[in-house]
């Protein structure tokens, strides 16, 4: 029987997380893939030795949460081949360990398991395939919460991907140790609690040997790795990153800048410059460059009283003492949130408005959140007037506009007011105005869009600034892409370009150059793609312009028949070439079954759909079809399914059970192109953790469709209710569960 010196391989210290050298998203602008191996490289041989922490985030979904930027791309092919590529990098030097699993995966408002498969696991699937992660850490909290999905999470995904030798363990403090062990958690980050815990378990025989001996083998797999520095120079990566990752948005005609004697460039930045200033110096050795900042200067003072708000040090303090120290630079990085500074004091607070035309000042001193009420807020230098001056007697103006990393949720997409009115201003003085945006996030650029010549992005990094101006003043052609959507600032819906029906202001992929490039129509080598089987699609690429450029040649397919709704269109297959002036390049890909292949929620497998597709690359769509299966319609008479295999939901998370929780006023799961001939009732197994009845209503075609029954369901524990349905003549109809109000967690669906 395993003794406690066995078990005590099972307990580990925590695993070291380094912060990553270059932000994911910025990566993602290059879409590059051996360049984001080259960068794992690097960081791998400046960790090497045993195992490492890498926190690794799936496909971004939403531009409005915080961290957006450690997110490669809103597609699930591009992140998960640049994670991968990043991941296989770094692991001949180090033993890397995903210690940050997103636990938003399992916690998204509109689950389904088709989505979990599609666009939340293949990051995680491709890392551990490409043999780039060595292991997995997951929250014990999460294990708390999710036992049910974590355990499938182990048995159907770590364990199949890495052939079984990648370990999983638990970080943090936790509930039932013995539980984990059972569910295939092979260690633990923690303390000795655990140890006598499995000590104890091992002797009443909860816990049997071979388990053990499962979890020691792949533990010592992990940390018995002894990587070793890989000897590549890594000298200019920063740079190559920085250059590939900027993104031409629009381009009137005014980029790049053409230089001249004595040219006079002003710099508008909202902060501190961050290098541009010096950079663009370099690009006009004759000319002069003059630097504004745009935020405002502020006066903040209390309400009926002779205080006013001072810089002490390192605090913020109200005093009957006004001079210098109680003005403040105020940049506005997002709406209502400024970064206060004077002196040696810079303080970020949130500026709430009140009802009487004060503000209180919320922010955090010493780890503790403090306020500041009844503050009168008095501008006392415009920075956007101050910036227009300077613009006005430039021959360009360049405004750089952003945040300034805060991993900060944001309610929308709209520049903050004082970035608006500072650009707004600059163009006003001067119609010769270059935007640059430089953040982790998109913006809803609608009127810079519409009215500014030229419009770059990119992720602040160490050689940006550098970068940037290479490509103002066409030192270098842009060749960067965007990995995500921009939306415009109207779009109540954020979807990624997947389900996004409306017209962004900047699609995914998105990115100009200062050449033309000109596509061939796409040549297929068979008109229908077998089981198993592959079709070559051959592309040629013309570089029409007058200089060299480097392109992204992005293949893309639209499934236009299927029994559930499928994506707009998807990404397969895409490659970075570079192409000379005049010149023209022909590119290939293979297209799989397996890329035009979706998780069929009624399986709960892959399948390969009897359909209709377009490829779509460069401007051009050719047809072919799938000759896979045909996707039974669901007779729901007699059924009974899991609500977690709903083909979409709106307000339902998963919860362990599993069960899908209503967590917004009518809520929704809908089970598309069912049949409903002969069914006379139906119902929900579901708890109801509230003191009150909760009513669920059956629908046809549309949430808001016919009601067809409605159920009751009192408060209590897991039940079995039904109710009656009406209405004749039924046949094959999308089916809608409506939840009145949010409470309910619903485990099955049955129709009688």
């Amino acid at each position: 029987m395993a003794d406690r010196d066995a078990l005590t391989g099972l307990v580990r210290p925590p695993i070291d997380t380094p912060r990553p050298d270059v932000a994911p998203l910025l990566l993602g602008a290059t879409w590059n893939p051996d360049l984001a191996r080259r960068v794992g490289a690097a960081f791998g041989d400046r960790h090497a030795g045993g195992v490492v922490g890498v926190r690794l985030d799936q496909a971004v979904r939403d531009p409005r949460l915080g961290g957006n930027d450690l997110g490669h791309a809103e597609d699930p092919l591009l992140a998960a081949r640049l994670a991968a590529a990043y991941l296989f990098g770094m692991n001949g030097a180090c033993a890397p360990v995903i210690t940050d699993f997103d636990r938003d995966s399992c916690r998204r408002r509109n689950f389904t398991a088709r989505a979990l498969h599609e666009e939340e696991l293949p990051v995680y699937r491709a890392v551990f395939e490409t043999g780039g992660a060595r292991g997995l850490a997951l929250p014990w909290q999460l294990f708390d919460e999710q036992p049910t999905l974590i355990r499938r999470l182990i048995q159907d995904g770590v364990r199949p991907w890495s052939d079984g030798r990648a370990p999983v363990l638990l970080a943090g403090d936790g509930g039932d140790a013995v539980a984990a062990v059972k569910s295939g958690v092979d260690g633990f980050l923690a303390t000795g609690r655990v140890l006598d815990e499995l000590v104890a378990a091992v002797a009443d025989g909860r816990i049997d040997e071979a388990e053990i001996t499962a979890a020691r083998s792949r533990l010592d797999e992990l940390y018995g790795h002894v990587g070793a520095p890989s000897g590549v120079d890594h000298d200019g990566l920063a740079s190559a990153v920085a250059r590939e990752a900027v993104v031409l948005l629009r381009n009137d005609g005014l980029l790049p800048l053409l230089v001249g004697p004595g040219m006079r460039v002003a710099v508008v930045h909202p902060g501190r410059p961050d290098g541009l200033p010096d950079a663009v110096r370099g690009m006009i050795p004759d000319g002069t460059v003059t630097v504004a900042g745009g935020s405002d200067r502020v006066l903040l003072r209390e309400a009926d009283s002779r205080r006013a708000l001072v810089a002490v040090g390192d605090q913020l303090r109200l005093d009957v003492s006004v001079g210098d120290n109680a003005v403040f630079e105020a940049i506005e990085w997002s709406r209502h949130v400024f970064e206060l500074s004077n002196g040696s004091c810079r303080q970020m607070v949130e500026v709430v408005p009140a009802s009487d035309g004060t503000v209180t000042l919320r922010y955090v001193h010493n780890g503790q959140l403090a306020a500041i009420d009844n503050v009168v807020w008095e501008t006392v230098s415009d920075g956007a007037a101050r910036a227009a001056g300077v613009a006005a007697a430039a021959d360009v103006a360049v405004v750089v506009i952003g945040d300034n990393g805060q991993a900060r949720d944001r309610e929308n997409l709209l520049l903050p007011d004082q970035q608006e009115r500072t650009l707004r201003a600059v163009r006003a003085a001067n119609p010769n105005t270059v935007l640059v945006v430089l953040s982790g996030r998109p913006y809803a650029l609608d009127w810079a869009e519409a009215n500014v010549g030229g419009i770059l992005w990119s992720v602040p990094a160490e050689q940006t600034a550098t970068a940037v101006a290479e490509v103002l003043f066409g030192e270098r052609s842009p060749a960067g892409r965007l990995p995500q959507t921009w939306h415009r600032g109207t779009d109540t819906d954020y979807e990624t370009y997947l389900h996004q029906r409306g017209e962004p202001l900047f699609p995914f992929g998105h990115g100009l150059s200062y050449t033309t490039f000109r596509y061939d129509p796409p040549v297929l080598s068979a008109p229908t793609l077998e089981p198993g089987g592959r079709v070559t699609v051959s592309v040629r690429v013309h570089n029409t312009g007058y200089r060299d450029g480097e392109e992204v040649v992005q293949l893309y397919t639209r499934q236009l028949t299927s029994r559930v709704r499928q994506p707009v269109r998807q990404l397969r297959h895409f490659t970075r070439i570079a192409v000379p002036a005049r010149g023209s390049h022909t590119v290939t890909f293979a297209l799989t079954a397996d890329d035009v292949s979706f998780f069929d929620v009624t399986t709960q497998d892959w399948v390969l759909e009897t359909a209709e597709h377009e490829v779509l690359v460069g401007g051009h769509a050719v047809r072919f079809a799938t000759d896979g299966v045909e996707i039974p319609i669901r007779q729901l008479s007699g059924m009974s399914l899991l609500c977690s295999r709903s083909d979409e939901t709106a307000g339902l998370t998963l919860v362990d059970g599993p069960a899908m929780a209503a967590t917004a006023q009518r809520s929704w799961l809908a089970l598309r192109g069912c049949d409903l001939t002969g069914c006379r009732t139906w119902g929900l197994v579901t708890d109801n953790p509230t003191r009150v009845p909760l009513y669920v209503g059956l629908h046809l075609d549309d949430p808001k469709g016919p009601l067809i029954g409605v159920l009751a369901v009192p408060p209590g524990p897991v039940g079995a209710h039904t109710a009656t349905i009406t209405g004749e003549a039924l046949g094959v109809r999308d089916v809608f569960v409506v939840f009145t109000q949010p409470g309910l967690r619903a485990r099955r669906l049955t129709f009688g």
